[in-house]
């Protein structure tokens, strides 16, 4: 019988705290003085980075992107974790072959 992929592997997140890009706020304040109307800043992009783990503990698979696309794809593996066997989700995902004690 086939194991579940959730019982088999783990998803971990992490969130950075420092952003992507430099921001630039003397700009924005100075368009502001200028024009009397307040210049909307970009939306401050943070790292964040998202690890699918093994039984041991040992990272299988490591992305690192800004944190809406590590949202969109912590969502599809933990939904194909649920749904796929062990073989399944190796496969889809590229993962190495191990021992599944």
């Amino acid at each position: 019988m086939s194991v579940s992929a959730a019982e088999v592997f783990r998803v971990e997140r992490d969130s950075g705290t420092t952003p992507m890009k430099p921001t630039r706020r003397g700009l924005r304040a100075l368009g502001t003085a200028a024009t009397g109307f307040p210049i909307p800043g970009r939306r401050v992009e943070f790292e964040a980075t998202l690890r699918i783990l093994d039984q041991s503990g040992e990272a299988v698979l490591v992305k690192v992107a800004d944190s809406a696309t590590i949202d969109a794809l912590e969502l599809e593996i933990l939904r194909d974790l649920m749904r796929l066997d062990e073989q399944g989700f190796r496969d889809l995902y590229g993962l190495p072959e191990g021992a599944s004690e």
